[in-house]
């Protein structure tokens, strides 16, 4: 039996590209939950490490570089489960449907797929436009 880890890039190339069957596959395919947690986690340390070349530069001690990389996605997915919780309230309690918290929390974290190109945010003069553009792309998925 196929998982999602076994598709992950595939869903991944899904999600990047809009594609509502990204989306009902992590749904339902075994270790859908996994798959979607790694896509932030990966999400998270590509971001930790577009903000982390300043500390490179800097030559800060590798252990500290390293531990502020992780601790960076970590943080990053803290955010991401934050939305997700309140996209799940707003859902719930505002709108009225009954969707259950680990579809919205698989929905929510998948769509930071794009969020995995937040490396080139250290582009000079590019950097916080090609934020807002992976911002809106994970908006819009």
């Amino acid at each position: 039996m196929e998982t999602a880890l076994d598709r992950f890039w595939d869903l991944v190339r899904g999600a990047i590209t809009l594609d509502a069957v990204a989306f009902q596959q992590i749904q339902t395919l075994p270790l859908g939950a996994i798959a979607a947690t790694g896509v932030v986690l990966l999400a998270g340390f590509s971001q930790a490490v577009g903000q982390g070349i300043i500390l490179f530069a800097n030559r800060v001690k590798p252990l500290r570089f390293i531990l502020s990389l992780v601790i960076g996605a970590i943080l990053f997915a803290i955010g991401v489960w934050f939305w997700s919780v309140s996209t799940w309230l707003v859902t719930e309690f505002v709108m009225g449907q009954q969707d259950s918290f680990l579809t919205v929390v698989r929905t929510v974290e998948l769509a930071y797929a794009p969020q995995l190109f937040s490396t080139f945010i250290a582009l000079p003069y590019l950097g916080i436009p090609i934020s807002i553009l992976l911002s809106v792309w994970s908006f819009l998925s």
